[in-house]
């Protein structure tokens, strides 16, 4: 038996995390993230290396920058939101883009 997915709709891709983003109401600024066993493939070399990592730390707002920096496709990832985002408490191995 053959499984697959056939894209008709025209994207250029399944994973498209600015969808995702907007699925959920861009409530993800609210929180900061762990992000682990990440694997994409971006062009921007900077944030090729910083997901490349076992592990990041990223605010809402950092995930939103790196989307709109290049939105490239997440082969899979785990996205973890556990802590409410309070000013100034992101800190950690996220970078800027």
């Amino acid at each position: 038996m053959v499984y697959g997915a056939i894209n008709r709709k025209g994207e250029a891709y399944y994973t498209d995390l600015n969808r995702v983003l907007q699925a959920i109401g861009y409530r993800h600024k609210d929180y900061n993230w762990l992000i682990t066993d990440c694997v994409c493939y971006p062009q921007n070399p900077a944030i090729a290396e910083m997901l490349a990592q076992d592990y990041c730390w990223l605010s809402g707002e950092q995930i939103s920058d790196l989307v709109m920096a290049e939105n490239f496709q997440w082969i899979w990832a785990d996205l973890c939101g556990p802590v409410r985002l309070r000013q100034g408490d992101c800190a950690g191995r996220g970078a800027a883009i």
